[in-house]
């Protein structure tokens, strides 16, 4: 049965400490970087993490916060079984945070009427994994290399969301920190942003952030 909350009643998650919040560590951490001067032009402006696993629809606001990470030392992106997992490292901190994306339905900003779904979808092959990424308006462009990829799609506020995927290696996909640097997916309001997460028994974890990449 499917439930919808109006956004007039969103939990205010920094006011509001009952809702359940996850915060996954890794004890496992390895130093994976593309060069010292990419990272450089890294910057995290904000982040904020979430996990839930509910039979219906919710509706919530991401508060506004100040994480600062003057450094990206390392991004993974790992299948394990049927959880995709986003490894994020950084230098001055021991923080790694996941993505897992069991079941992932239409997400709905509702502030600002900003819609897209995510799609992710992988095929094991006996030296590869093949992985689709669906984005709003997705163009999928295959390099010379035939085990390279590479993921392009266009956000409504004009931010690309690039992606070199290079699955040479069995079970793990390499996303380099240099092309995270041209992920943004931002919704830099003053006010917290309402998501609506509508589905039927789905588990999912969101890791939100804001990356911005110095002249």
């Amino acid at each position: 049965m499917e439930c919808i909350i109006s956004p007039n009643n969103a939990l205010l998650l920094d006011k509001l400490f009952s809702v359940p919040i996850t915060v996954r560590l890794s004890a496992n951490m390895e130093v994976i970087y593309h060069t010292n001067e990419e990272l450089r032009k890294m910057t995290l402006k904000e982040s904020f993490f979430e996990h839930y696993d509910c039979s219906c629809a919710r509706v919530f606001s991401i508060p506004k916060t100040n994480f600062f990470i003057s450094q990206m030392r390392f991004l993974r992106l790992v299948l394990s079984g049927d959880v995709l997992i986003f490894e994020f490292t950084f230098k001055n901190a021991k923080l790694v945070k996941y993505l897992d994306i069991m079941v992932a339905d239409s997400i709905e900003i509702t502030s600002s009427s900003f819609y897209y779904d995510i799609e992710v979808d992988f095929t094991l092959f006996n030296s590869a994994i093949d992985v689709f990424l669906h984005y709003n308006r997705v163009v999928l462009r295959e390099r010379t290399n035939m085990w390279e990829r590479e993921v392009e799609g266009e956000l409504v506020n004009g931010c690309n969301l690039m992606v070199r995927i290079d699955s040479k290696l069995v079970r793990k996909i390499k996303w380099y920190s240099k092309v995270m640097g041209k992920f943004s997916i931002g919704v830099g309001y003053e006010e917290p942003v309402n998501l609506v997460f509508a589905g039927h028994g789905f588990v999912y974890s969101l890791f939100y952030a804001v990356f911005t990449q110095k002249l």
